[in-house]
């Protein structure tokens, strides 16, 4: 999921601002101001900033929550590293590292393959081919 640019709480309370709904509030608000009816124009402009504070906190736990789904969604890889297992995000792997993948998991880089047994690949992501090919350690490969 690519990162949309995060809005900074000025600029969410400028679009709030901007709705339809809060300008008529305001414009009704400065209409009663007219007559001099001040209590309708200060209801009315209650209302408007209640309106406002509710968008902008719910876009504000909206965005959060978008970035936590980012992270959840993340493609993430298992690799040996100082000896040890670890669980790494998949843009973090280096040329030569060792990727442990079990079954049902995606490989995340182009890989070699060390060891295994009966290891098949669905590569029709890659190739469009619908048939997966069976792989041997050491990179060879048959169909």
């Amino acid at each position: 999921m690519p990162a949309a640019p995060r809005r900074g709480l000025a600029r969410l309370v400028t679009a709030t601002l901007r709705e339809p709904m809060v300008l008529l509030l305001i414009s009704a608000a400065a209409l009663y101001l007219v007559p001099g009816d001040l209590g309708a124009a200060l209801f009315l402009c209650l209302g408007a900033a209640v309106s406002v504070t509710l968008v902008v906190a719910q876009e504000a736990r909206t965005e959060r929550d978008l970035v936590r789904l980012r992270h959840l969604a993340e493609p993430m890889a298992r690799v040996i590293r100082d000896g040890a297992e670890r669980k790494v995000p998949s843009r973090d792997l280096v040329p030569g590292e060792v990727i442990l993948v079990g079954e049902g998991e995606r490989l995340p880089a182009d890989s070699v393959l060390l060891s295994g047994d009966a290891l098949t690949v669905d590569e029709s992501a890659l190739t469009g081919e619908a048939v997966a090919v069976t792989k041997r350690p050491r990179g060879g490969h048959r169909r």
